[in-house]
Parts: C-alpha cells; structure tokens; sequence
C-alpha cells in the first residue's frame, strides 16, 4: 500500500498499480502481480542504500529489507535521495525509479505486457543435486527445477536467492509437509518436493514433483504388514561389506 500512493508517473506504471491493486497477494505462479511486487522491492532497496553502502556492502543484504525501507519511507527520506546525481530525489522519485527499472528487467525476460508476466517464469525451486551440480555435464541431468508458488513471506515458503542471474529462484523453502489427523492418524497427509529414491536414474526420485507443486499430498496409513502387502518393493539399506 505504501508503494501504491506514489502516483504513477507513465502509461506502464498505471497498469501495475492498477494490477497490484486489485491483487489478493497470493504468490502465484500463473499471475504477474508476485513478480511485479518482488521486483519493485528488491529495485527500490538498492536505490535506497547502494550509493549509501557501497556496492560491496550492498551486495552483502541480499533479500529486500521491507521493514527497513518502510521505515526510510516514513521517518527517514534523505536516504531516497540518489547522491549520484545533481538533483535532490524525494521519495516518490525513488518508488518512481525502481518501479520503471523493475519493469524494464521484466520486460527483457517476459515481454512488453505485464498481462502475459508470470511469478513462475522467474521463480523456480532450485533442487541441486548434492554431487552432481558442480559436474556441468550432469548438473542439467541431476538436478530439478520447477515453477513453484510462493515466496519469502509465505506459508508455502519459497525463499528467492536475490543473486546472479535469476535472482528470484526459489532456493530455501519445506523439504517436507505433513497435515496430521489427531484424531485419525491414519487420515493424515504427507508430501515430500522430489521423490523417494536419490538415484536420478529410478522412476521414483522425481515422482512427487507434480503433486508437491500442486499441494497435494499422500496418506500414508496401515500397518507395517499392510503397509508391505501392497508396497511395489522394498528398500534395504545396509552398510558396506569389509
């Protein structure tokens, strides 16, 4: 809300405001509003502090402080001011400029429409494998990348890196859900993000990719022995022969 009283100063920010206005918030794949919002923040915060800190120093905070910038916003405008420059900035200037930086970055990955933007084309969970992401000829193989609702703030927490060249990835979030039924143990639900074997090669290390990303979960329910009759195989782990 604070963002979106500093009036729009072009044709293109009017759209966006008039998008995030009506936004509900929800950190959706399908929706541009996640990617305009993320972008815009983490924009305004390097115009904010970069020609304060320095670029090393900047470099160093990485995700977008929200509670810092609202408190420059309201008690602390000289900060809004670009000492780069030969003009004074207000504030307004420096929600201005960031929004048209963030949406021309946009726009070099997605296209001119924010319509047809989308959190999901720059925001994907980022599942490295744990050897293999170092070899560039398996890393594209081995590891697992796919559009993933959420963000920083969210339930469904999908943690942007705020660094490189996809700056919005997903690399922290819950690398394992559960829902249980206290009252019908055997009604609770579970889900983990991959699968249940850490070859990459099995059929079963990336068959809960579909229903992590749509939050659906499994039961897992019975007893040991029920459990066994219906089960496709076993899994033994055991430790190396000497």
């Amino acid at each position: 809300p604070l963002l979106l009283k500093s009036a729009p100063r072009n044709q293109r920010a009017a759209r966006v405001h008039a998008l995030l206005g009506q936004w509900n918030h929800f950190m959706l794949t399908s929706r541009p509003e996640p990617l305009i919002y993320t972008a815009w923040i983490t924009e305004l915060q390097r115009g904010l502090l970069a020609d304060e800190l320095g670029d090393e120093l900047y470099k160093s905070l990485a995700a977008p402080n929200v509670a810092l910038m609202t408190r420059i916003l309201r008690e602390q405008p000289g900060w809004c001011d670009d000492g780069g420059t030969r003009v004074t900035e207000t504030c307004d200037d420096a929600i201005a400029q960031a929004l048209d930086r963030a949406l021309d970055g946009i726009a070099q990955q997605q296209g001119a429409d924010p319509d047809k933007w989308q959190w999901g084309r720059a925001h994907l969970a980022v599942h490295r494998h744990p050897l293999f992401d170092g070899v560039p000829l398996l890393r594209d193989l081995a590891s697992v990348r796919f559009p993933s609702d959420g963000g920083a703030q969210t339930l469904n927490r999908a943690q942007p890196s705020y660094r490189g060249p996809r700056p919005f990835d997903a690399v922290h979030g819950a690398g394992y859900r559960a829902v249980y039924d206290f009252a019908d143990l055997d009604n609770s639900r579970f889900a983990i993000p991959l699968g249940q074997s850490g070859n990459m090669l099995s059929p079963w290390a990336r068959n809960f990719v579909d229903r992590w990303q749509a939050l659906r979960y499994i039961e897992i329910s019975g007893t040991r022995a029920e459990a066994a009759r219906t089960a496709i195989g076993t899994l033994t782990l055991a430790p190396p022969s000497r």
